[in-house]
C-alpha cells in the first residue's frame, strides 16, 4: 500500500509539474501574441505609405490630364479624351471604397473603446488591426490597377505626337503591347507592399 500511495504522489507530482510547463508556455504565447499584434498596429500607425499613395495617384492623373489636353489642342476633340472621363469614374469609385474603409476602421475602433477598465480583448484589436490592413491594401491595389490601366492609355496617346496616321492593326498591335507589358510591370511594382500586407494579415488569422 505504501508503495502505491508514493507512486500516486508521485504522478500527483508529475502531473502538477506538467501543467505549470503548460501554463508558463501559454503565459509566453499569449504575451508574444499580444507584442505581434501590438508591433503591427504601431506599424499601421506609422507607416508612411499613405503619403507615398497620394504621390503616386497624383503623378499618374497629372501625366492623364497632361497627355489628353495636349492631344485636345493640336488634334482636337476626340475619342481619346474619354481617358480624361474613365479617370474621374475611377477616381470616384475609389474614394468611396476608400470611404467604406475609412468608416470600417472607425468602428472597429469604436470597438476597442472598452469601458469597464480592462482595455480592448485580443479580439477586437486583431478585428481593428485586420480592416487598418484591408483599408492600405485597397489604397495599394486600386493605385496599382490605376497604373495598369490608365499608363498604356498614356503611352498610346503619346503615339498620337509622333503619327496620327497609324493602321487599325498597328493600333491594335500597339495596344496589346502597352497592356501586356504595362500590365506585368506594374503588378511587379507594386507587388512587394500588397504581399506584404497579405502576410501581415495571415499572421494576425494565425493567431486569431
Amino acid at each position: 500500500m505504501d508503495g502505491r500511495h508514493r507512486e500516486h504522489k508521485y504522478q500527483e507530482y508529475i502531473q502538477r509539474i506538467r501543467n505549470a510547463k503548460d501554463d508558463v508556455t501559454a503565459r509566453l504565447s499569449a504575451k508574444g501574441q499580444d507584442s505581434t499584434i501590438e508591433n503591427i498596429l504601431d506599424n499601421l500607425r506609422t507607416s508612411p505609405d499613405r503619403s507615398e499613395i497620394t504621390a503616386s495617384q497624383i503623378i499618374i492623373i497629372a501625366l492623364t490630364i497632361f497627355v489628353n489636353l495636349s492631344s485636345m489642342i493640336i488634334h482636337g476633340l476626340g475619342l481619346w479624351q474619354l481617358i480624361s472621363l474613365a479617370l474621374i469614374i475611377f477616381i470616384v469609385l475609389y474614394r468611396k471604397k476608400v470611404r467604406d474603409g475609412v468608416q470600417l476602421v472607425s468602428d472597429r475602433f469604436g470597438a476597442m473603446q472598452d469601458l469597464t477598465g480592462n482595455g480592448p480583448s485580443k479580439v477586437d484589436k486583431i478585428n481593428y488591426a485586420q480592416s487598418g490592413i484591408q483599408l492600405k491594401k485597397t489604397r495599394w491595389t486600386w493605385t496599382r490597377n490605376m497604373y495598369t490601366l490608365f499608363f498604356p492609355l498614356i503611352m498610346l496617346n503619346s503615339l498620337l505626337f509622333l503619327n496620327n496616321d497609324y493602321s487599325i492593326a498597328q493600333w491594335i498591335l500597339f495596344t496589346i503591347i502597352a497592356f501586356v507589358v504595362g500590365g506585368y510591370f506594374w503588378n511587379r511594382f507594386f507587388t512587394e507592399e500588397i504581399e506584404e500586407l497579405s502576410f501581415i494579415e495571415e499572421e494576425l488569422h494565425d493567431i486569431q
